[in-house]
């Protein structure tokens, strides 16, 4: 369960650092690496899925593996292993999904944005890059994208979201009271769903199901604030699935209301997103500005959908520093000018977000400079300290 939670909580670190190993920061002075496990009689390096996928699933090897040195990536290895909890299996599995869909998101970027970034997709944390499949380092590609593709048909992010519904199913026909425990897996399952079957070119082009999941979805984090919580990307899915939702509000919009359902239909899931909205970004100011999202725009209840004026403009969108997931605020769809305008945002927000954590760097080495300065006195001035504190209780 351990080892699960972690690999969540990795595809946080992986989400906020674009998929790029290069952005990560040197941590081995603080945090040293994890060496091989020592050969013990009786402890298999090697289990069943070593020959099918390359990997062990034991956790001392997962922990050594030179690929999870910074993040786990690559093979899920609690998800393949099958005598793992079942609970533990589908975190794995939805952290892999995500993981996964970060490296598609990635790849469709603009060729500018790619070469811009080439020096730094270097697995520069990698000393023993044994265990890298030849091509994938050619070609610059993330661990998990080779797994990925070698082994399509298990670990598509659709399948593995697919799996992970299924395995919640089982689980919880065996313990039946259990479900409301597994609420939060169950809202990540439908959050993912939604943004893994959208059009990533309309966005706001939903069937009726994913407008369901939607609202779903939305319902529960404002009923429910404290789900943002639990552990890994759950606030950046959440935003995520609400910006979708402003997508299809304005698609709706400039379509017309005139008809009294689809009028229903915009006011209610208008009513929706602004409880999302509200919920979300007093979320977002409790957080760092590396951790933030997109802010959730508010909407233009005078637009003119006439004029094919949007209710929502995300040329004002203040975005986060992820790069990897914004393709849902900038689909191809919206216009250049719009493009533009955010991106020329996304720079000046990217760019106050290193000031900022620059500056906290600052003063985190100034309070410890002075913290060490205070503490830095020798014996005698300490005894001369404690005899100012004890002597007026003995003068009484």
């Amino acid at each position: 369960m351990l080892m699960a939670a972690i690999s969540f909580q990795d595809s946080l670190a992986y989400l906020i650092h674009n998929a790029t190993e290069g952005e990560l920061p040197d941590i081995d002075d603080e945090i040293p690496r994890v060496g091989p496990p020592p050969d013990l009689e009786g402890f298999k390096k090697e289990d069943e899925t070593s020959e099918k996928y390359g990997i062990s699933s034991a956790p001392s090897m997962v922990a050594s593996n030179p690929l999870n040195q910074m993040w786990i990536q690559g093979v899920p290895p609690v998800f393949i292993n099958l005598s793992a909890p079942s609970k533990s299996r589908v975190i794995d599995a939805l952290a892999c999904s995500i993981r996964s869909s970060l490296d598609n998101s990635r790849s469709i970027r603009k060729s500018s944005d790619a070469t811009q970034e080439g020096d730094r997709r270097k697995r520069k944390y990698v000393t023993d890059t044994s265990s890298i499949p030849p091509e994938a380092e050619a070609k610059g590609k993330t661990a998990t994208e080779t797994a990925v593709q070698n082994n399509y048909e298990e670990l598509s992010p659709r399948n593995l979201l697919n799996e992970a519904s299924s395995l919640l199913q089982s689980y919880e026909e065996n313990s039946p009271s259990l479900h409301n425990i597994l609420s939060g897996h169950h809202l990540l399952v439908s959050a993912l769903d939604v943004i893994f079957s959208i059009n990533a070119d309309d966005p706001g082009e939903l069937d009726d199901s994913q407008i369901q999941n939607l609202i779903t979805v939305l319902k529960a984090i404002i009923e429910r604030p404290i789900m943002l919580f639990q552990g890994g990307p759950t606030y950046h899915i959440m935003n995520n699935c609400t910006i979708i939702t402003a997508h299809f509000l304005n698609k709706l919009y400039s379509e017309g209301i005139n008809f009294e359902s689809a009028k229903a239909l915009f006011e209610e899931v208008l009513d929706i997103y602004n409880g999302a909205r509200m919920v979300l970004n007093s979320h977002r100011t409790k957080l760092p500005p590396q951790l933030r999202c997109v802010e959730i725009p508010r909407p233009n209840l005078t637009a003119n959908s006439k004029n094919r004026e949007p209710v929502f403009d995300f040329g004002k969108t203040p975005l986060g520093s992820c790069r990897t997931w914004q393709s849902r605020v900038l689909p191809e769809s919206i216009s250049p000018d719009v493009v533009k305008r955010v991106r020329v945002r996304a720079k000046s927000s990217s760019e106050d977000t290193k000031s900022s954590a620059s500056s906290s760097t600052n003063e985190y080495e100034r309070y410890r400079s002075e913290l060490e300065r205070e503490f830095d006195v020798d014996d005698k001035a300490l005894l001369l300290v404690l005899s100012r504190i004890i002597t007026p209780s003995t003068r009484k």
